[in-house]
């Protein structure tokens, strides 16, 4: 079990680092949903390779991914709508901007 955990953590590093460095060449402007798609597609290779090269078993290997990653991004989709709501009501409560009242200047 420790060396099946030990080389999916191992590939998913390896993955996820060369996938974070090809995001910004493929992808001019990245969002937030970009990093959970290379998250997940890192822990995907990460577990298929794992499988193929222990023989462990495929589908459950396939399902395991599955639910780690939708849990992910369900803490992930939490995350992002509180920080948009904290920017909102922060927004909300700051004082606006009122204008400087310009004085001429004074004539030489």
């Amino acid at each position: 079990m420790a060396e099946l955990i030990l080389v999916r953590l191992t590939l998913f590093l390896v993955a996820f680092f060369a996938l974070r460095r090809l995001l910004p060449v493929v992808i001019r402007r990245p969002q937030r949903w970009h990093g959970l798609i290379a998250l997940a597609v890192a822990t995907l290779l990460a577990f298929v390779v794992t499988a193929l090269l222990l023989d462990d078993s495929m589908g459950e290997s396939l399902l395991a991914w599955a639910l780690i990653t939708l849990a992910i991004a369900i803490i992930w989709f939490v995350r992002w709508k509180t920080l948009d709501y904290e920017r909102t009501m922060r927004r909300r409560h700051e004082p606006a901007d009122q204008p400087i009242p310009i004085e001429p200047a004074p004539d030489p």
